[in-house]
């Protein structure tokens, strides 16, 4: 079971703002990258090691699968994982620039091992649940769905770098989610007023990713949350 944290974009919005790459930002003294390793490591009973595919410029210590151009949307860095790793039972897909709580990360790989029953989902934060658009952490798949996977992310269009950032972007989790929703004729437009409840985990905690300055800023929150919930 792979799990791969995607680590790649061109962090516009951030550039000049911060010292280093968003996903290496510290939580309480660890970096963001290496707290969603170890968590997931704790999740899976350190069974496996998760695979970091991002730029050449991240620390060797993160042993990073790198291609020298990764692309700027996570949907290229699904696209290169699925052809470079091979088949696999289950794949889960993690991004690097969310801070996740520890429960989160426990459900999403539970969910990936033991719910045969939707092979396919997406996690989402509550709040998003009926935008149809907004937070989408994660996604996984099944290896029985990888043709449908692979047909939905031939239909999305990655504009990536070519992207204002003061636009929607297409390339995101959930422009895959959405894809899936219409091949699977669970709704009729390109974007839906809200997600289809098979395709989503639903995430109900202080999750949350680093975009803006705002979100850099509230990393000592997060930190709290954080410390709070490993002392449990």
């Amino acid at each position: 079971m792979p799990i791969v944290i995607l680590c790649q974009g061109g962090q516009s919005r951030l550039r000049g703002k911060i010292a280093t790459r968003k996903q290496l930002l510290e939580v309480n003294g660890e970096p963001i990258l290496a707290r969603t390793i170890r968590l997931c490591r704790e999740g899976i009973g350190n069974a496996l090691t998760p695979i970091v595919v991002g730029w050449p410029d991240f620390p060797p210590e993160y042993k990073a699968v790198v291609n020298p151009n990764p692309g700027h949307c996570i949907l290229e860095g699904i696209r290169w994982s699925l052809d470079y790793f091979g088949p696999s039972a289950i794949w889960v897909f993690l991004l690097g620039d969310v801070v996740f709580s520890r429960e989160s990360v426990y459900r999403i790989l539970g969910s990936a091992m033991y719910q045969e029953d939707r092979p396919q989902f997406f996690a989402v934060t509550k709040g998003d649940l009926g935008r149809g658009s907004g937070e989408v952490f994660a996604f996984v798949t099944h290896g029985n769905c990888l043709h449908e996977t692979k047909a939905a992310l031939d239909t999305v269009d990655c504009i990536g770098a070519h992207a204002s950032c003061e636009k929607y972007q297409p390339g995101h989790l959930r422009e895959l989610l959405w894809t899936l929703m219409r091949m699977r004729n669970l709704v009729p437009d390109k974007r839906p007023a809200e997600y289809h409840s098979s395709l989503v985990l639903e995430i109900d905690d202080w999750t949350t990713d680093i975009d803006t300055t705002e979100d850099v800023e509230r990393l000592g929150e997060l930190g709290d949350f954080a410390r709070a919930e490993e002392e449990r």
